[in-house]
């Protein structure tokens, strides 16, 4: 199951919507993709989750487009992929991220078992040109308790 399938089992499919510029130069071109999927083929009801995946074209328009990562932002933020409900650019060094997580000692909330995370944010992800992805601002906007 993924979300370019034509009627997802999330009933989110990838649309344009989806689809961020992040480079867009005559000989390179950079766009994060968000899609939902179980990337293991795993089955499971814990397997399901979102993905951030750079797809790019260096060197000319005649090379073909690649995936480039299928972590954009990185794997040491601090954010729940797996819950990943929207992505929105400001500009290509910052992105607002909207993401569910699980309860814990500092935020609190009720989870409601493996695919209910009790804690909503709105994430504010910021990078200095090349370097690494990181959380400029992280904002508990909904909590199940």
């Amino acid at each position: 199951m993924n979300s370019f399938e034509k009627n997802p089992e999330n009933n989110k499919p990838t649309t344009i919507k989806d689809v961020h510029t992040v480079e867009y130069d005559e000989d390179s071109k950079s766009f994060y993709v968000l899609w939902y999927g179980d990337m293991g083929c795993s089955a499971g009801s814990g397997t399901l989750s979102g993905f951030v995946s750079e797809v790019a074209v260096y060197g000319g328009e005649w090379k073909p487009y690649t995936i480039q990562s299928d972590n954009a932002f990185g794997s040491d933020l601090d954010l729940n992929f797996r819950f990943v409900e929207s992505i929105k650019k400001i500009n290509s060094n910052k992105f607002e991220i909207i993401s569910w997580d699980y309860a814990d000692d500092k935020h609190g909330g009720r989870d409601g078992g493996n695919n209910f995370p009790a804690n909503k944010f709105k994430y504010v992800v910021e990078r200095v040109k090349w370097s690494p992805w990181k959380i400029s601002q992280k904002t508990l906007i909904k909590q199940n308790k």
